[in-house]
């Protein structure tokens, strides 16, 4: 993928897995010389988040072109002012291969039955941010980089196709973004789209299922991964 000029869009890069995504696209960077000429654009809310990961990124690639775009995916009123502040970076004329990997994501306000889902607005938001921004943010992406290799990769997991307690809005939003991703692969063939789930990580989210699910064996079965 990078033996040429490439641009690569990585949201939900400020922390877990999205910031160890980033330093691994630096590695592969860092053994190429394609890679001194390539941009990477790192996207989440936490502008503090996206420093550590642009530092952290030098670290290991002090050559790669490295821009954060701190923005609330989750805010739709100001989602068009945000991918095209992404998309002003660099004239896409200039690269023959693009990436954009939609790693953004959260399990929701709470992690909760389906009958304590009660506040319409907190369901929106959840589904905006995991779902709308993502939708958007490609078809942009398509549109802007038409001249060039396209890469559509979406960070996926098992929840888009096991029904799991308690996690319902995250459930939610993964099956969407499966299918969302695969209906892109039919319909652009000469687009690389990947659905990938990495697996359990051990990340805040993972402390947090383990921690506050209102499922005891959702619970139970995240402590016996952790003390495996």
């Amino acid at each position: 993928m990078f033996q040429s000029k490439t641009f690569v869009i990585l949201t939900g890069a400020s922390k877990g897995f999205g910031q160890a995504l980033a330093c691994s696209l630096a590695r592969e960077f860092s053994q190429n010389i394609p890679g001194k000429e390539s941009v990477l654009v790192l996207v989440a809310r936490s502008k503090k988040g996206l420093d550590e990961t642009r530092r952290m990124v030098a670290t290991i690639s002090s050559d790669l072109n490295v821009h954060v775009v701190p923005g609330d995916l989750s805010d739709v009123s100001n989602l068009d002012k945000l991918t095209s502040s992404i998309f002003g970076i660099v004239d896409p004329k200039q690269f023959s291969c693009a990436v954009l990997i939609n790693n953004a994501g959260s399990l929701g306000d709470k992690i909760k039955s389906i009958p304590n889902h009660t506040d319409v607005n907190k369901i929106r938001t959840y589904m905006d941010l995991n779902i709308t921004s993502s939708f958007y943010l490609t078809s942009r992406f398509i549109n802007h980089f038409s001249a060039a290799k396209n890469y559509v990769i979406h960070i996926s997991s098992l929840c888009g196709i096991q029904p799991t307690p308690s996690l319902s809005l995250y459930c939610t939003g993964k099956a969407a973004k499966d299918m969302f991703h695969q209906v892109l692969a039919l319909e652009s063939e000469d687009i690389r789209v990947l659905n990938y789930a990495p697996g359990p990580m051990y990340t805040e989210m993972f402390d947090d299922i383990m921690n506050n699910s209102d499922s005891d064996e959702l619970r139970k079965m995240f402590v016996e991964m952790k003390t495996e």
